[in-house]
């Protein structure tokens, strides 16, 4: 799955959920809690590293589609110019810190330079990527896993109004009568 991809796909699921499509702070605040939870997966060597990296591009692709950025062109234009730290194994931390200073500069983006706010969520997908090329994943395996996780989710609302999980929907079994 690309980032073109999975920003269409992010997008569908909040409508079809009915999840943040306007709030450009709090999807900030949510990606920065995804961040967390990464590094706590990265940290306890938990299984769901991965699928945290995933968490943090799809909510990535959810504030380019809020703005009305093409994720993936950004991406393109940046890449070339992009360039991260070499020692793997001793930099994920740092890494890390760098990913949430660049979530700030976002949001500061889009606050006074919405000129800037592509080239700033570019710099986090690419930094989410190398943090997946860091640690032996394939971030765009993790996208689609997580992309179908999602849609098998079933949700119902707080008394704030706030999406609570209830369930992952299973599909009913397949007949084996021809």
């Amino acid at each position: 799955m690309d980032i073109r991809s999975a920003q269409k796909h992010t997008w569908e699921n909040k409508i079809e959920k009915g999840f943040n499509t306007t709030d450009v702070p709090l999807e900030v605040a949510l990606l920065i809690s995804e961040v967390g939870e990464a590094f706590t997966a990265w940290r306890k060597n938990l299984p769901d590293f991965g699928e945290e990296l995933a968490d943090i591009t799809l909510y990535t692709t959810a504030l380019a589609q809020m703005n009305g950025i093409d994720l993936q062109a950004e991406i393109e234009r940046k890449a070339p110019r992009w360039h991260r730290t070499p020692d793997a194994a001793a930099s994920v931390p740092l890494e890390f810190g760098l990913l949430t200073k660049k979530i700030g500069d976002a949001l500061t983006a889009w606050r006074e330079n919405r000129d800037a706010l592509g080239g700033e969520l570019a710099d986090i997908a690419l930094r989410t990527s190398a943090l997946a090329q860091m640690n032996g994943r394939d971030l765009y395996t993790e996208l689609q896993h997580k992309v179908t996780k999602n849609r098998g989710r079933v949700y119902t609302r707080n008394e704030h109004g706030v999406p609570i999980r209830v369930r992952e929907h299973t599909p009913p079994p397949q007949s084996t009568e021809g």
